[in-house]
């Protein structure tokens, strides 16, 4: 993703950035992504997700592969749980978005004053 926008999307309106969820809901939606990420996952593969809790990428096992989901085993967790494809990473596991996320989530000083005032 381009980091251009990413540092822009806190200036974005509420309007826009709905807007913004509506396109990347169908985007991964596309049948075509979701058949193009399930022919690089196989049962038994460990990869990393983005655990929608926290913003982090943890490590998992493949046990499984539903629709648009896919079945994991977290070894922090006692049971298999889904997780959408798109949360679903076997490649470098630090990106440039990665890095990014979490200042994203954590308002600097100027921004958290202008949060409160709100």
């Amino acid at each position: 993703m381009r980091i251009k926008l990413i540092e822009e999307l806190p200036m974005a309106t509420s309007a826009e950035l709905y807007q913004l969820s509506w396109v990347i809901e169908q985007l991964l939606a596309d049948p075509r992504r979701i058949v193009q990420v399930r022919a690089k996952l196989h049962t038994g593969q460990q990869i990393r997700y983005l655990n929608w809790h926290d913003g982090k990428l943890r490590s998992a096992r493949v046990v499984g592969m539903h629709g648009d989901h896919v079945a994991i085993q977290d070894a922090s967790y006692s049971k298999a749980f889904k997780v959408h494809y798109a949360a679903a990473s076997w490649s470098s596991p630090h990106t440039c978005t990665e890095a990014r996320v979490p200042q994203l989530l954590d308002p600097g000083p100027e921004q958290a004053s202008t949060l409160k005032a709100l």
